[in-house]
């Protein structure tokens, strides 16, 4: 009986130890496996920012604009001269846009400057420079039509009804779209037409962006500073508010601040910009 008591406490004994022993391993393997664990994700971390710096380098700067290319930082001596204005002719902040009246941008960018118009109706004033681009069959001839109606005192009326629609300038002739306004004398309007001199006017124009670097349509100068594009409101917001604090900053009276803050120290087009 005492020997079977012995044999049982000793083989108890020997399963306790076991047991310890296993568990004591399994233990130790399972803090194993966490340090290996941590050690493989420490690993793939490295692997994700290694490829990250392969997949995306880091950009080169910005080479600078070349002779052709506009500069936002650059100020640019861009001439209203007879080109049609809205807004009062003593705002300080001007506003020329180049721009095409088959170009759906600038469809979109009207109803922006609209905004801003009656956001600032003192303090800013819109000028129209024309540059169809040779890929919008009738947008040079628009051009010519809305200058010419503006020969009789309606280029507004005639540019707001190129815009207001622009796909029937696709199927109709700009000067019949043009012919229907209110006020318009037919005879006039067709001599004009039938003349060269709006059609110059119009190659003037396009020699003007080609100058200035507006290639495409719309691009627009504020106060000189080039902004590319049917851009939101708050774009122009900003470019206004900033030429409006420059120009209440300067001891230039409002009717005076174009001609000398821009036209007098803006650069005379992007080729001589480029080689100054």
């Amino acid at each position: 009986m005492l020997r079977t008591l012995a044999w049982t406490v000793t083989l108890v004994g020997v399963i306790g130890g076991s047991a310890f022993l296993a568990t004591h391993h399994v233990i130790e393997d399972n803090a194993r496996a966490q340090h290996v664990e941590r050690d493989l994700a420490a690993l793939r971390d490295d692997m994700d920012e290694l490829r990250l710096r392969i997949d995306s380098p880091a950009l080169p700067p910005k080479p600078p604009a070349r002779p052709g290319e506009t500069e936002p930082s650059t100020v640019y001596a861009v001439p209203v001269g007879d080109a049609p204005v809205r807004g009062p002719a003593d705002a300080p902040v001007t506003i020329v846009a180049f721009t095409d009246y088959q170009c759906p941008f600038c469809g979109r960018a009207e109803t922006t400057l609209a905004a801003l118009r009656e956001r600032y109706p003192e303090d800013v004033r819109i000028a129209v420079h024309h540059n169809p681009l040779p890929f919008h069959a009738r947008a040079f001839d628009a051009a010519v039509a809305a200058e010419c109606a503006g020969e009789q005192g309606l280029f507004w009326p005639a540019h707001d009804r190129f815009f207001a629609d622009q796909r029937e300038i696709a199927v109709r002739p700009p000067s019949a779209i043009v012919d229907s306004l209110l006020g318009l004398h037919g005879s006039s309007f067709a001599r004009c037409l039938s003349s060269e001199r709006a059609r110059a006017k119009i190659t003037e124009d396009q020699r003007l962006a080609e100058r200035f670097g507006a290639r495409g349509t719309p691009t627009f100068f504020v106060n000189g500073r080039v902004l590319v594009g049917a851009q939101p409101l708050e774009r122009f917001v900003e470019a206004v508010e900033r030429e409006l604090a420059a120009a209440r900053r300067s001891d230039i009276p409002r009717a005076e601040y174009y001609r000398r803050a821009v036209l007098e120290q803006g650069a005379l087009g992007v080729v001589e910009r480029a080689a100054q």
